[in-house]
């Protein structure tokens, strides 16, 4: 449900970059899962966006990376530098 939500609906809305960033910081697993599965559309459908703005994303997904639980880590590792594109 938390990918297909940020796949196919936050992300094409003006509150996905906001609740990508803004999710990564919360304790529910879904909720912060939800927010890299947002940053992982937003790579993928987001053509407009600079890569500056991507660049931003880069520490929260590093950081986050490290503690994450096993259902979080999945989306994470697409975005990390060198993953192939989803």
């Amino acid at each position: 449900m938390c990918n297909a939500c940020g796949c196919n609906l936050l992300d094409k809305t003006p509150l996905g970059w906001k609740k990508a960033i803004a999710w990564t910081r919360r304790k529910e697993e879904y909720v912060k899962r939800a927010a890299f599965s947002i940053m992982a559309a937003l790579a993928s459908h987001d053509k407009s966006a600079s890569d500056a703005k991507f660049l931003r994303l880069l520490p929260l997904i590093q950081r986050a990376s490290g503690a994450l639980r096993e259902l979080q880590s999945e989306a994470v590792q697409r975005r990390l530098p060198g993953k192939q594109p989803i």
